[in-house]
């Protein structure tokens, strides 16, 4: 009797130790408390010259931002914006000095916030200052940077809603001269979903969505534009090449959705030359995503699940293991990969995010400049609303050891 207990207590130690062996680690570590979705947004790159990636979100009152280092210390941006409600921001060198501009887009919502503008915020060196401000241009929802044979621009996605039921899509160009100038506005048929690679040439595109339809109740989540809570009804995607400061159609082949998505990626997954598109979109109301070569259909994942009932659905991707290869990671704690094997999905994060009650925004970036990139995330503090407002919001960042 007393040998097999021995003998169950070995195995059981040998189990704890294989287990212990095959976890990860991880260290998860509340960076801020940026305010309240959808009104929060944070994004992550250099804007101080030191080729650290600083993180870059509003404070509590939407107007002022801070720059959140981990290597050096935070840096408070105060009254260089004086209206609106900050609700994006981008980070680029637009005017080409070797310093990163912090690019802020606002919107009106709430509406006394006042009047959205986009916002460009450089570092002098000393501290971060505000140099130059657009004219009212509308509630602005995303920004691209696209590289046009040697010239950085901005596409600048906006919309009006002056009367009931008619949102004006709208394109500017933001781009630098010899001053920052905004061209249009460009009128579109719906909304923006991707600006960059369209081909194997490397030759850039716009894809609009542009066929309206229906809203679709989507039960339990939230199909998002991105940065804001207006639901995509638009299904067709066409593309768009920008020649001067003209859109001109495409014959370029993108895939035909037959529902709303809420996410879209354009990488060389599987290193084979050749660029896939990786879109987010919904099987019989339950969220999914698809992955296509041109317009060719290569994989369909399986429903992605959560505990909660509202979370925002986004994907970012990056290099979170450090080895090279990217990596894709969504909100509900779902990791693609390509192996030998062919596209992997796992869900290697998805007990950890199941513990909060709502993400809604994720970025990867390697803010410890230890050769891997994090994973950050803006994450609810509650699980059910009554108005979007009650979400107090937390950033995160997540740490692979």
């Amino acid at each position: 009797m007393q040998k097999k207990v021995v003998y169950f207590l070995v195995i059981m130690l040998l189990t704890m130790s294989i287990s212990c062996i095959a976890e990860r680690n991880y260290q998860i570590k509340r960076i801020a408390s940026i305010g309240y979705w959808p009104t929060a947004f944070f994004q992550a790159g250099d804007v101080n010259g030191d080729n650290i990636p600083e993180i870059i979100y509003h404070l509590d009152n939407f107007l002022n931002l801070k720059v959140n280092s981990l290597i050096n210390e935070p840096v408070e941006i105060l009254d260089q914006i004086d209206s609106g409600s900050s609700t994006s921001v981008e980070i680029a060198d637009l005017n080409g000095n070797g310093i990163n501009e912090i690019i802020v887009g606002q919107d009106s919502f709430p509406a006394y916030f006042g009047t959205p503008y986009l916002y460009v915020i450089e570092f002098n060196g000393k501290e971060y200052k505000k140099i130059w401000r657009s004219s009212e241009i509308g509630d602005i929802i995303k920004m691209w940077p696209l590289n046009e044979n040697g010239k950085l621009k901005f596409i600048v996605y906006v919309y009006r809603d002056e009367k009931p039921k008619n949102i004006e899509n709208i394109m500017y160009i933001l781009e630098y001269t010899d001053d920052f100038k905004m061209k249009g506005p460009i009128i579109l048929s719906g909304p923006i979903v991707y600006v960059g690679k369209i081909n194997d040439e490397n030759e850039n595109g716009i894809v609009v969505l542009t066929k309206e339809v229906s809203s679709i109740d989507l039960i339990r989540y939230e199909a998002t534009d991105y940065r804001g809570s207006r639901l995509f009804n638009y299904i067709i995607p066409k593309v768009f090449k920008l020649e001067g400061d003209n859109l001109v159609e495409s014959s370029e082949k993108v895939p035909l959705l037959e529902t709303q998505i809420w996410g879209w990626l354009t990488l060389d997954l599987n290193n084979d030359g050749k660029l896939e598109y990786i879109i987010g979109t919904f099987d019989n109301l339950k969220p999914c995503f698809k992955i296509f070569e041109g317009d060719k259909l290569v994989y369909k994942s399986d429903v992605l699940t959560t505990k909660h009932q509202k979370w925002r659905l986004d994907l970012a991707v990056g290099d979170i293991e450090g080895d090279g290869k990217r990596e894709v990671v969504m909100t509900f704690g779902y990791k693609l990969s390509y192996t030998d094997d062919g596209y992997q999905l796992s869900e290697d994060f998805k007990d950890i995010f199941d513990t909060y009650p709502a993400i809604f925004q994720i970025e990867l970036a390697d803010v410890d400049n230890d050769g891997k990139d994090e994973i950050l995330f803006l994450a609810g503090s509650q699980d059910e609303y009554e108005f979007l407002m009650d979400y107090q919001s937390y950033l995160y960042m997540l740490d692979i050891e």
